[in-house]
């Protein structure tokens, strides 16, 4: 009982005594161990870490970012369909319309008709994502834990070795990870661009 006793004594003094960057690399450590291929060959290079706040680093507002990047592709697109379906529609009406221009009218119609309707609902809920988003920044800037930078290497099954550069948000204690970003993947580039023409234009 009294080894027992001194075991934990011992873990506990660790945990106390481990800087930030230890707690983070324990957690980046255990969460990448979940997606690599080997994660046995892991080996970190460097960890910076920095404050996070609400609501640019909140994963929550990160995710009703992308869902509104998402709602405008879908618009766009629908858009685009109701553009050309209304060209063909122009193109097999007039006074000698033929059977087969007729068929054709009509499904363009339709074809119309559905992506007007579909862009109507992008727009409803892109209103409904904009009033969150600005709820969130209402709230104005608030500490929400850390964002670390992290660099590392790891091989992948043909024995190659890659260099990996990503971003864990954590929570205040280094307890948890909150989310996780690839900083070299094309989601968190685009993310980013927005973020930065969302910035210069409250700025002006």
């Amino acid at each position: 009982m009294k080894n027992l006793f001194i075991a934990l004594f011992a873990l506990l003094m660790v945990a106390c005594t481990q800087s930030p960057e230890d707690k983070a690399n324990a957690l980046i450590k255990k969460e990448l161990n979940k997606t690599l291929v080997r994660p046995e060959t892991y080996e970190a290079v460097e960890t910076t870490i920095d404050s996070a706040f609400s609501p640019k680093d909140d994963p929550a507002f990160v995710e009703l970012m992308s869902d509104m990047m998402e709602c405008y592709e879908k618009r766009t697109m629908y858009e685009d369909d109701a553009k050309e379906a209304k060209k063909l529609m122009a193109l097999y009406s007039g006074p000698y319309q033929t059977s087969y221009g007729k068929e054709n009218y009509n499904e363009n119609k339709e074809k119309y008709e559905t992506s007007i309707s579909r862009m109507e609902e992008a727009d409803k809920r892109a209103e409904k994502l904009a009033e969150k988003v600005k709820k969130y920044t209402e709230k104005g800037k608030t500490f929400i834990g850390f964002k670390v930078s992290h660099t590392f290497r790891a091989k992948n099954n043909n024995d190659n070795t890659l260099i990996g550069n990503y971003l864990f948000i954590m929570d205040k204690d280094f307890t948890k990870v909150l989310a996780t970003y690839d900083k070299d993947g094309e989601d968190y580039q685009f993310m980013q661009q927005l973020f930065k023409r969302l910035s210069e234009a409250a700025d002006e």
